[in-house]
């Protein structure tokens, strides 16, 4: 916990002139006195006394309330502006209502074809009472002549439904007379130019039949003209473009610039004018604005030193700024229906006959959502605000802010993002329209085409601004401001004020003050107090008494003022004028007095105080929102130093909710959801770490559920070389494959597709099948060499090759041999090899050469031999969507050979899935086992280093994290993962895990005699603690902890358990607290402790 001092508003203290007055108080004191008295003097023998006395006060009391009161803070006169704008000339009510330029040009138009003189508009209306007599006769005289009767609907809609113009005999437009001589004039213009064209072209014509004509000089005279003409008709044709334009432009210029003070519609009640690309917008005339997403850092759980570290970078950050830039920092928390919190997390059902799964893990989500805050969905900004002549110049400036933004939020251990132009509307739209979050949608070409605003697409239907309150729609809001902070403030206050369980937006409106500027106004305040000081020492000793009897007030405001002075002249400090502001919501009004209570019941607890911006609601609601609007006439900022200003910390604890994730527990600080999507991230390949006990098995387990969950496609892939993972896989209806010498479930390391040996880069439709061919043979040649390598080198040493680089063209050559009639035949199944195949090949080239006889027996061993369990075709449903490969019963370097045939069919398949648009997940289990292998360990790492452009999500698992961080392999593995789960671990691999990935002491405790399911969980730059408490009464939990002794158990016995477990299952939601609470509230009228 870190305290700071806060100074005394240093503008608070005015400079007393004379009888104890402030210059203000003396101006208005003196003016009052110079009107009042003669009006007296020469009024008492003229005016009755009481309508005097009521003329004076009327004029005295204006007068001296604008020298000595303010309100919050507001001198009167501008409190009177004030009143005037928001009560009487602003509309309180303010609906919905487009504004359409289109439309504004048409009426522009028809403005031009109306009458513009009263008498000119007079005979137009007479012309038009005339028209409409004149067609009644013709078309009653027309219907008499049978010549409008109709025989069907459709005649009738065929049928002219007025009168032709060519008809009308009686009456003439009025205003046509106008354009009479001006269009005559314009005909025999045109008769002219026409004439002189024909000319012209005929001079032209005869330079083209003859090139080496030469016109005479009255031809020349003619061309002369013809052009001159030409370029006039040209020019006027621009002007008529440019008239047309500007007022088009005057139209755009006019909703730019927001010409229209009094604001009355909802959307000329939003606070900016104009949005431009990557997230700019025009608040102000010629003010920028961009809005930057920041993420959240464990400083709550940090060690006081952190803590410290992490103030004094907050306060370095704030420094940055310029007083040229002003900043907000925008901490919005607001509710989630409880459907959108379904539609983020729940599994969405897929009927695919796991529906029932489905819907029994989401019962377990919405028993984890009961508890924490998960309604509430807590989001920090800074949104930065600049002066620039234009668009393009702000935007050229933010370019560097951007990155300068970013980067010092680097250096305190967050990150901030842009906020692009659709993300901050989509922000506004959700705040303004409540209940519709997340449906936003904008059309920019359609907005363009139909002339509308995109604050159409944010507005409300519906505003009220009242006096101590603002009404959107249904909704209620209430604007506060931070007032009468006290000489020290905990960090720990701000973080209290905005953790609410209702929706609070908490904005701290920053102007950074220049140095200079700043000690000149210290020294000008040092200046007046000193010499206020002064008088009251002489005072105190012309009346007899010691001058250290001055007022206390004095006393004080002379040490704040000094010691602020040494803080800035010193100690780094920089001022800053800061208003703090919090926009307080209700479903109703006395709702939002209760959640206003609470907030202000907070503020006391720290000796602060919170008050209501009376008739200033506006203002303070556009301030406080993150439109980078700062306040001009509300007057409640506090001139505070870097330090003071860095107490208000924004960070409390990171949070884990990726769009589209995974659930993996509860945060153990604020027990909300910790909800992962590793497929969103740069890297997701990952581990998961714990010592045995740890509830390691278990949390992969849950993973495992919620891929298989998740869709009905996405494959999963297992090594499970303990027998972990076959119920699991069984209880699903997956795939269990059994390696071992005496197993009757065969794989084939034959095995190849047309697409086996493509790159990522690679196109599978427009790549030929001849060269699919040939990348797969090679692929493929080096995929059997490697385990013939194996083969001959079992009990030599791992990683020297065991056969010479003849005897690898032998094999080279023979796996040609082998393939030579499959792809014949095109990738045909019927005919594809099997290591007997390549044994044949091998023997007829051993009765060739010597080399060719060394490796054809040493292979036998494993093809004709008693470990031919690799040697046959496969024979099980490797096409399962969840496979499991057990090879625990095989001996170690059997398990080797193993290894590289299951890594080779785990690549197979990852290819095959990447061109179905299909991911695959991978679990290896009791991974640092697989680095022993050079060959193994070599795969592991093509798959963590390419499997993402193929779509594959590889997860290691161990609980002997020791042995894995000798490989240097692993190790590197390890550090460039996003996603590693800790779970307890023994003291000395976790100071080497602290090491690699940053882990301070406070949060090695997380794992450190953690109970089971407890950790740590590091996805990319985020590391939070976690707890999974997963419900012992749901069947998924047995299912997940279900353990057979060898795993042989049929398909049909596992389908019967897992029947008999969701018969027997009786697990039920449970309430949230709010629910309780309301229920209590509605049933008995109490209110839940």
């Amino acid at each position: 916990m870190i305290a700071v001092r806060i100074p005394e508003e240093i503008r608070k203290y005015k400079e007393k002139l004379a009888f104890g007055l402030t210059a203000r108080q003396l101006i208005c004191t003196i003016l009052t006195c110079a009107i009042c008295v003669p009006l007296y003097w020469k009024g008492k023998d003229v005016i009755p006394e009481d309508i005097l006395g009521w003329a004076i006060m009327f004029i005295a009391l204006p007068l001296l309330s604008v020298g000595f009161i303010r309100f919050n803070g507001v001198p009167m006169e501008r409190m009177a502006k004030i009143f005037f704008l928001t009560q009487v000339l602003y509309p309180i009510k303010r609906k919905y209502k487009s504004e359409n330029a289109f439309r504004t040009w048409q009426d522009m138009a028809d403005a031009e074809d109306r009458p513009k003189s009263s008498r000119d508009r007079k005979k137009f209306k007479k012309y038009k009472e005339e028209l409409a007599l004149e067609k009644t006769f013709l078309l009653a005289e027309a219907e008499a002549n049978g010549e409008a009767t109709y025989t069907s609907d459709v005649d009738k809609e065929a049928a002219p439904y007025d009168v032709d113009k060519e008809k009308i005999l009686t009456v003439r437009n009025p205003l046509n007379n106008k354009n009479n001589k001006k269009n005559k004039d314009e005909n025999n213009k045109k008769k002219t130019e026409t004439k002189l064209a024909k000319k012209a072209k005929a001079i032209e014509q005869k330079q083209i039949d003859n090139p080496e004509y030469v016109p005479n000089k009255r031809e020349f005279e003619i061309l002369k003209k013809y052009k001159s003409e030409q370029l006039k008709l040209r020019k006027q044709e621009i002007e008529r473009g440019k008239k047309q334009l500007r007022k088009k432009n005057s139209v755009l210029k006019k909703r730019r610039h927001a010409t229209t003070i009094i604001p009355k519609t909802v959307q000329q009640s939003i606070p900016f004018i104009a949005d431009y690309d990557e997230g700019l917008f025009e608040v102000e005339p010629n003010k920028f604005s961009k809005m930057y997403a920041i993420k959240d850092i464990n400083y709550k759980t940090a060690q006081q030193d952190e803590q410290v570290d992490i103030f004094v970078k907050l306060g370095e950050f704030f420094n940055h700024f310029s007083d040229e830039m002003k900043f907000q920092i925008c901490i919005d928390n607001r509710t989630m229906s409880k459907k959108e919190q379904q539609r983020r997390v729940f599994k969405q059902m897929k009927n695919d006959g796991n529906d029932r799964h489905r819907v029994e893990y989401n019962k377990v989500i919405a028993r984890a959502m009961s508890i924490g805050k998960n309604d509430m969905n807590l989001q920090k900004y800074i949104t930065v605000t600049i002066d620039a002549d234009s668009p393009i110049e702000a935007l050229l400036r933010f370019h560097k802010i951007d990155a300068e933004v970013v980067q010092n939020l680097k250096k305190i251990g967050s990150d901030g993002r842009v906020l692009s132009t659709t993300e901050r509307l989509s922000f506004f739209h959700d705040k303004f329209r409540r209940g519709r979050e997340g449906e936003f949608h904008i059309d920019y070409d359609y907005i363009k085409k139909q002339g509308i605003s995109s604050k159409d697409y944010i507005a409300p239907e519906y505003m009220e601004f009242r006096t101590k309150h603002i009404q959107v729609e249904d909704e209620y809001y209430r604007v506060l401001y931070l007032n009468n902070l006290p000489k020290s403030l905990q960090d720990e206050f701000f973080a209290l004020l905005v953790d609410q369980d209702f929706p609070i937006t908490t904005t701290l409106s920053i102007q950074p003050v220049a140095q200079d500027k700043g000690l000149r106004i210290v020294k000008k305040q040092l200046t007046g107090i000193e010499a206020n000081k002064i008088d009251a020492e002489k005072r105190a000793i012309k009346s007899g008494y010691s001058p250290e009897t001055i007022p206390h007030s004095i006393k004080d405001a002379h040490v704040q003022a000094e010691e602020l002075y040494d803080d800035m002249l010193n100690k780094n400090q920089k001022m800053f004028f800061v208003t703090i502001t919090c926009l307080v919501h209700g479903k109703s009004l006395e709702e939002l007095d209760d959640n206003c209570n609470h907030v202000m019941s907070i503020a006391r607890q720290y000796t602060c105080q919170l008050q209501c911006l009376t008739i200033q609601q506006e203002e303070a609601w556009r301030v406080t929102l993150p439109f980078g609007y700062h306040p001009h006439d509300m007057c409640v900022d506090r001139a505070l130093t870097t330090e003071a200003s860095s107490i208000f910390m924004p960070f409390r604890n990171q949070e884990l909710f990726h769009s589209g994730g995974f659930y993996y527990g509860r945060n153990s600080i604020s027990q909300n959801l910790v909800i992962v999507n590793r497929t969103e991230m740069k890297t997701p390949s990952g581990f998961i770490l714990g010592s045995s006990g740890s509830g390691k098995s278990f949390a992969v387990k849950r993973e495992m559920l919620n891929v298989f969950l998740d869709d009905d496609k996405t494959g999963i892939l297992v090594i499970d070389p303990e027998n972990e993972y076959s119920a699991i896989c069984k209880c699903f209806g997956g795939t269990v494959i059994k390696i071992s010498a005496d197993s009757d479930f065969y794989i084939n390391p034959m095995d190849m597709n047309e697409n086996y040996g493509l790159d990522e880069d690679d196109d599978v439709e427009l790549t030929p099948l001849s060269t699919k061919k040939e990348k797969a043979l090679k692929k493929k040649s080096d995929y059997i060499l490697s385990i013939i390598e194996r083969m001959i080198s079992m009990g030599g040493s791992d990683s020297a090759s065991m056969i010479t680089p003849s005897q690898k063209t032998i094999v080279d050559r023979c796996v040609r041999k082998a393939y030579a009639e499959y792809l014949d035949h095109d990738f045909d199944p019927e005919y594809l090899p099997t290591l007997l195949t390549l044994q044949d090949a091998l023997d007829e080239e051993g009765e060739l050469s010597v080399d060719a006889h060394y490796v054809a027996e040493g292979v036998e061993y494993f093809t004709r031999g008693s470990m031919d369990v690799f040697s046959h075709k496969t024979n099980v449903d490797v096409n399962n969507r969840f496979v499991v490969f057990n090879v625990r019963d095989l001996g170690e370097q059997l398990r080797q050979i193993a290894l590289i045939i299951v890594f080779d069919f785990i690549w197979n398949r990852m290819v095959e899935n990447k061109n179905k648009g299909i991911r695959t997940y991978c679990y290896c289990d009791e991974i640092h086992v697989m680095f022993r292998s050079y060959y193994s360990a070599d795969y592991l790492k093509q798959l963590y280093k390419r499997g993402r452009k193929y779509g594959l999500v590889i997860t290691g698992i161990t609980q002997d994290i020791e042995d894995l961080l000798q490989s240097e392999q692993a190790r590197g593995m390890l550090s460039n993962s996003d996603f590693i789960m800790m779970l307890n671990q023994k003291s000395e691999n976790l100071r080497v895990l602290a090491g690699m990935l940053n882990i301070s002491e406070s949060q090695m405790g997380y794992v450190t005699n953690a109970d089971s399911g407890n950790g740590l969980l590091f996805a990319e730059s985020t590391l939070v603690p976690f707890e999974d408490k997963f419900p012992e009464d749901s069947y998924l939990y047995k299912l997940l902890s279900t353990k057979f002794g060898e795993g042989e158990e049929s398909d049909r016995e596992m389908a019967e358990y897992v029947e008999k477990l969701i018969s027997e299952s009786n697990f039920t939601e449970q309430k949230t607290d709010k629910e309780i609470e309301k229920e209590l509230k509605d049933k008995y009228g109490i209110q839940a402790s």
